[in-house]
């Protein structure tokens, strides 16, 4: 009988370890959610991206409601809510595409590149790490398929106290990419002619029309 209640307190425990920790991811990532729903009206996110093989590359991205300007890597992207248009200056180059909304690529459509709610991500808390901004939690995210093709693990560092994220690592195949997330800054106003294309700017470019 005492055996048997001791197997009996032990599983309760367990079951109860696992709500704790099922519930503190829930919640980071509702904090995480909430970070950037108060921001949603324009916000510019400096950011670096750090993989192997390759130098550190400094980028920053705009966001005002459903529309946005990303620079990174030597390219520019911007939507205006309807289509997204991608720059190459080198090969004098715009790409007119339709945007994905489902996409959580930070360097496709940085409007969802931290929504991890709903039943795309299964959520873990992986522990605590310090950063250079403070202790954060550290989550793990296994994308359900489809979701972030070729990405078979996230991990997000976020502050405890309001979600702001820290740094991202995308394993790709045991490759990872690792984005640190420098500033979140709230903007009182935005120039929305940051997220239009007039075809007169690009009169030497190619422009490539997927739409």
């Amino acid at each position: 009988m005492r055996k048997f209640l001791y197997i009996s307190a032990l599983i309760i425990a367990l079951l109860c370890g696992q709500r704790v920790e099922a519930q503190s991811a829930d919640q980071m990532v509702a904090r995480v959610t909430s970070f950037f729903a108060e921001r949603a009206d324009g916000y510019r996110v400096r950011f670096v991206v750090n993989m192997e093989g390759m130098d550190a590359q400094r980028g920053e991205y705009v966001v005002a409601g459903k529309k946005y300007h990303i620079e990174v890597m030597g390219q520019e992207q911007f939507s205006d809510g309807l289509y997204r248009y991608g720059v190459d200056g080198v090969n004098m180059e715009v790409t007119i595409d339709r945007i994905d909304p489902e996409s959580r690529n930070l360097l496709v459509n940085p409007l969802r590149a931290f929504d991890f709610g709903g039943e795309a991500f299964e959520v873990s808390v992986a522990g605590e790490s310090d950063t250079a901004v403070g202790r954060a939690v550290v989550l793990h995210l296994v994308p359900r398929e489809g979701v972030l093709d070729g990405v078979r693990r996230v991990v997000l560092y976020a502050l405890p106290d309001d979600g702001r994220p820290v740094e991202l690592r995308y394993d790709f195949n045991g490759l990872e990419l690792s984005v640190q997330v420098e500033s979140v800054e709230k903007l009182k106003s935005v120039n929305d002619k940051k997220f239009q294309f007039s075809a007169t700017e690009f009169k030497n470019y190619e422009i490539i029309d997927f739409r």
